[in-house]
Order: C-alpha cells, then structure tokens, then sequence
C-alpha cells in the first residue's frame, strides 16, 4: 500500500506524492486535476562546461529521461516494445543556472493531445529548494516504423494521456496549476 505525504503549495495548491512510485497529484481546491510523473536527477562532472554549470545541451538529456521514465511508468510504453514516438520539436526555457552534484526533480505533464501527437511539458527544479530551474516542451508523435507513417493516437493510450493534462485555470490572485 503506498503512502502519502502531502506538500502544501503557499497559494493553496496541494501536491501529493505517492511513496514508492514516480507520480504526484496535484489538487487544488479539493479535486484532482492532474497526475505529475516525477524523475530525480543528480548531474554529474562531465554535462559541465568550462564555465563550472551545467552544459545547455544536458538539459535535454535530463528531459528525454522524464519523458521515458514518464511513457514507460505510466505504461505508455511497455519496456519490451519498441519506441512508438518521434519526437517533433523540443524546446527549453533556462531560468536559472544548475551545477555539478546538483539534486534535481523534474516535473512531467501533458499540455495538449491531438490526433497523431501529443505535448508533454517537463519543468526541472532544485530537489532542496524547489525552485524552478527550467521550463520545457517536447511534442511527440506516433509513428509506425515499418510504414514510415504518422499513425493516429490509439483510444487506450488517449486515456492514460488524459489523466496527466495539466488544466490552466486562475483564482481571484491569477495563479494556475501550471504554477506549482
């Protein structure tokens, strides 16, 4: 049986994370909007640059683990399949520097799903201080291998995808769930 230890967000958003798995919940006003996959990161010597912080190119790499570990722990993707997603764009928003040793969590969700595609959203924080790192965006897109074709979302997997749509919505002070 899992446990659950809450994390009470100042502007009265509740994070729950469920020991002994990767997910998180997000409640905000008493009601489940979203689940969060979470991947924990710690950066090593060699995605450092000259100048003592992390390299730009690794956060990429740090992305690219949320989004296996998040396919593959939601069940997504079973681990002996192949891989049924390109990816179709990536893009990453530096707020802050990261440096060697540093503990990292990175928040995964889904921003938006179309027919053949879908986005996922990862925000990088310092695991101590929770404060935001980076923000980034990968769209994905289902892709049969054989065929070289766009393939369309299949309804089971639409359905796990679904359960981590992060909703945007805004309180009398402006904040939205993608604040947290």
């Amino acid at each position: 049986m899992n446990q659950v230890l809450p994390k009470y967000h100042p502007v009265g958003i509740i994070i729950i994370r469920l020991i002994n798995t990767d997910r998180s919940v997000c409640f905000i006003g008493g009601k489940v909007k979203a689940l969060v996959h979470l991947t924990e990161i710690r950066t090593r010597y060699c995605e450092s640059d000259a100048l003592g912080h992390i390299n730009n190119v690794s956060y990429f790499i740090y992305f690219e683990q949320a989004r296996v570990d998040f396919l593959l722990d939601s069940g997504m993707v079973l681990p002996s399949e192949k891989f049924p997603f390109l990816v179709a764009s990536l893009h990453c928003d530096y707020k802050k520097q990261v440096y060697i040793n540093q503990s990292l969590k990175i928040h995964t969700y889904v921003m938006d799903i179309g027919r053949s595609s879908f986005k996922l959203g990862h925000e990088i924080h310092d695991k101590d201080s929770n404060e935001l790192l980076a923000v980034g965006e990968a769209v994905l897109v289902s892709y049969d291998l054989i065929a070289e074709k766009t393939t369309r979302l299949s309804d089971e997997l639409r359905f796990k995808l679904e359960n981590y749509v992060r909703v945007e919505i805004n309180n009398s002070k402006g904040v939205k769930s993608s604040d947290v």
